[in-house]
């Protein structure tokens, strides 16, 4: 909060006003919390006659600091005495709606916190859902359906699904089944993919091939601690056990 030099008038003017303000009625509602509260026009309802008995006024203006969208709400007396603050504008798009949401929201909570305002903690106009992009679906059936089929692994499906969950479960039983059965489409595609390069190494390779004639393998392994099984060793691995064998051999020999 910002202010200017002296606030000592400021403060009594604003002392007067509180004691001649009226509580606000809670008279909208929000669907998304089956709740009701006060919208903006109900709150200078209450505060319009008070502010201008006692010499005060409000400015609501709007500016980006360092990127940050920003209402800044100043309370005035006559003097020249002034209190300011500063409300983020939060909002989960960038459209006309969102941003008009978000910023009704702030002018509601900053308007009530610098005057006093007796008021609920609720939100404004839809309540601040739009801003925050609950109540209506975000994202339809098919953009959420054509998502999931691009996802190339379980790893990626897992992530969205958790980021989705509320829009998921605004879909109908038949749609979120159709979402599933999309997910398992990608577990079996991962099996299998497990099963190939299983296979895969089920094939030995030349160097691994090569220790299968040399004497002493067995020993060398378990001097060496290796318990991996053939199709399992590393070319490094191979070597190892190559030279240990040999050792053994001139040992034995």
């Amino acid at each position: 909060m910002n202010n200017s030099e002296n606030i000592s008038q400021l403060t009594t003017a604003l002392s007067a006003m509180q004691r001649g303000m009226r509580s606000v009625q809670r008279n909208a509602k929000n669907p998304f919390y089956h709740s009701t509260y006060a919208d903006l026009a109900e709150i200078w309802g209450a505060i319009r006659e008070p502010l201008g008995n006692n010499g005060l006024s409000i400015t609501q203006s709007t500016d980006i600091v360092d990127g940050v969208f920003l209402l800044i709400t100043t309370l005035w007396h006559g003097s020249g005495e002034w209190v300011a603050c500063r409300y983020p504008i939060i909002h989960a798009k960038d459209d006309p709606q969102s941003i008009g949401s978000a910023l009704q929201y702030a002018k509601r909570y900053s308007l009530s916190a610098l005057v006093g305002v007796t008021t609920q903690d609720d939100i404004e106009d839809d309540d601040g859902e739009k801003s925050l992009g609950r109540g209506k679906k975000q994202v339809s059936f098919p953009a959420m359906k054509e998502q999931m089929l691009q996802f190339k692994n379980t790893t990626e499906a897992s992530i969205w699904w958790k980021a989705h969950k509320e829009e998921i479960s605004m879909c109908s039983a038949e749609e979120q089944q159709e979402l599933i059965s999309i997910g398992m489409r990608l577990t079996v595609k991962k099996g299998l993919a497990v099963q190939v390069e299983n296979k895969k190494q089920t094939e030995l390779t030349a160097t691994q091939k090569q220790l299968l004639e040399i004497p002493y393998v067995k020993e060398a392994m378990k001097e060496l601690g290796i318990t991996k099984q053939m199709n399992q060793l590393t070319d490094e691995e191979c070597m190892a056990i190559n030279k240990k064998a040999s050792e053994i051999a001139d040992r034995e020999g």
